[in-house]
């Protein structure tokens, strides 16, 4: 069962997983890896539990990777890197996209980095409209697991954009992309979710497994298995690059706080909550002209 990062409700037919490392924003590490795998195991045999909701408490769902962790992963040898990059990547795949029951996850707060990598594989997605998802990793060090499912949902247009600016969206216009389920008001975000895990576990644990791997053949049949693998290991390609080993070196020898402040300088430092978004909002107006001229 889980030991400290995650815990599990369970009210059937429905339960929720519950990232419990707020102070942190809920980082993706090996712990909590080990607990998101442990909590989903739990809930696979009871046959009384048909949708699992995955959610987060603090301010934000995840803030993605554990930036200090992976830097150890990532500083190792290019053979170490390549093995940890696959294992990384493959884990959601093998937990939560092929999990036989309906997963809803619901997103708060930030969702970024590595948690858009949830969003990929997870089968319904429900977001707070004023939530920010976004992959600001792009910037320099490398890619999420599942760009290649967002190339086949969103296109190749947006998938590109999201991934050559490491900027963030909201949840409006996640909704409008068809990145998300459903956008909702943020006040309205929890209540919305386990209404609608009721009425989907209304359907019944059997038939819904049979609908989740039905769809999911779909995907499978395109690629989707090979599509990931591939994404692994151009996000192993992308770690030996000058940007990113100067990035990796910030964080060991600055710390995480100035690393990042460090990659953000150029797009006019990290995106907050509230803030403006660039692909949203558009570039910021040219100044007035002086009464010179």
């Amino acid at each position: 069962m889980p030991n400290g990062a995650i815990y599990v409700e369970r009210e059937p037919p429905v339960a929720r997983i519950v990232f419990d490392r707020p102070e942190q924003n809920n980082p993706m590490n090996d712990e909590w890896r080990a607990d998101l795998e442990a909590a989903l195991e739990s809930l696979r045999p009871d046959a009384e539990v048909a949708v699992v909701i995955v959610k987060g408490n603090g301010r934000s769902l995840s803030s993605g990777g554990d930036l200090q962790a992976l830097n150890g992963v990532f500083g190792g040898s290019r053979y170490d890197d390549r093995q940890n990059s696959l294992r990384i990547g493959r884990f959601l795949y093998r937990t939560l996209w092929q999990y036989p029951k309906p997963i809803v996850l619901q997103v708060h707060g930030y969702c970024i980095g590595g948690g858009i990598s949830l969003m990929g594989a997870s089968d319904v997605v429900v977001i707070a409209e004023e939530a920010r998802i976004g992959s600001p990793e792009a910037r320099a060090l490398g890619f999420e697991p599942f760009l290649g499912f967002w190339a086949l949902t969103l296109g190749p247009r947006w998938t590109k954009l999201l991934v050559f600016t490491g900027d963030s969206i909201d949840g409006r216009t996640a909704e409008q992309i068809g990145m998300v389920s459903k956008a909702v008001p943020g006040s309205q975000l929890e209540s919305y979710v386990e209404w609608l895990a009721a009425r989907i576990a209304a359907v019944g644990v059997e038939t819904l497994s049979i609908q989740k791997e039905a769809v999911n053949s779909a995907f499978e049949i395109l690629g989707m298995e090979a599509m990931l693998k591939s994404t692994m290991v151009y996000n192993h390609l992308a770690h030996g690059t000058d940007r990113a080993g100067a990035f990796l070196e910030k964080i060991r020898d600055e710390g995480i706080r100035e690393a990042v402040t460090w990659r953000d300088a150029p797009f006019g430092g990290a995106q907050r909550m509230g803030g403006r978004m660039p692909l949203v909002d558009g570039p910021e107006p040219p100044p007035e002209p002086s009464p010179e001229g």
